[in-house]
């Protein structure tokens, strides 16, 4: 993420749903997505990605979506 701030803005001013932002100050400062909007507006959404010059988005979104969809269940029981 270079910080310009474009998904920030599209999702907050465009869609009017502030489910993008930045987290933390200075060198620590990161693109996050916030858990609780994000699964409710982004999955079908996504419109902020192609906005994205490097594609921190879309890896910011990759670790959102695997830390609220459910754990997936191993393998069934043979027997």
């Amino acid at each position: 993420c270079i910080h310009c701030g474009l998904c920030v803005r599209y999702c907050a001013e465009v869609k009017k749903k502030n489910a993008v932002g930045f987290v933390d100050r200075g060198t620590r400062r990161e693109i996050s997505f916030i858990p609780e909007i994000a699964m409710k507006e982004c999955w079908n959404c996504k419109e902020c990605f192609p906005l994205c010059p490097t594609e921190a988005l879309q890896a910011a979104f990759v670790l959102t979506k695997a830390l609220i969809s459910p754990p997936h269940p191993g393998p069934e029981p043979r027997g």
